[in-house]
């Protein structure tokens, strides 16, 4: 299912840069090959980010956070 958003654009992938209070930073790259930044609300994501993991989202919540190693 969540390829499925991905391949249709309502989920993108990114890395958080920034948490500061119930907000989360993510930077992406977007369709055209730019790098773009997208403030996220924490808290009706479905996972705490912390900066440096990537992270599964749309325009209001996070879906997945992995922990970059």
């Amino acid at each position: 299912m969540i390829t499925t958003l991905i391949i249709l654009g309502q989920i993108k992938i990114g890395s958080v840069d920034c948490v500061t209070g119930d907000v989360a930073l993510v930077e992406y790259v977007n369709a055209s090959g730019e790098m773009e930044y997208h403030d996220v609300s924490v808290k009706n994501s479905d996972c705490l980010p912390a900066e440096g993991d990537v992270v599964f989202f749309d325009g209001n919540k996070i879906y997945e956070c992995v922990e970059r190693k």
